[in-house]
């Protein structure tokens, strides 16, 4: 299974997911270049943001149910 597939599949049965996660449980290191792929193919993903401890902004991607 590629990446982008292991993303839509993440935020299918898992949920809202981040770089860290991304990196840690899936190995893929260019979160947001999957998000695009998935973007560019129709699925509707949400961009969320939250602030980590030391003041970064962080993305947290998730899909739009309707």
């Amino acid at each position: 299974m590629n990446q982008t597939k292991q993303v839509l599949r993440w935020l299918e049965r898992v949920g809202p997911i981040d770089p860290m996660t991304a990196l840690n449980k899936l190995h893929i290191f260019r979160l947001a270049s999957r998000v695009l792929e998935l973007r560019n193919d129709g699925v509707d993903i949400r961009t969320d943001y939250k602030r980590t401890r030391n003041g970064a902004r962080v993305a947290i991607y998730s899909l739009v149910r309707s």
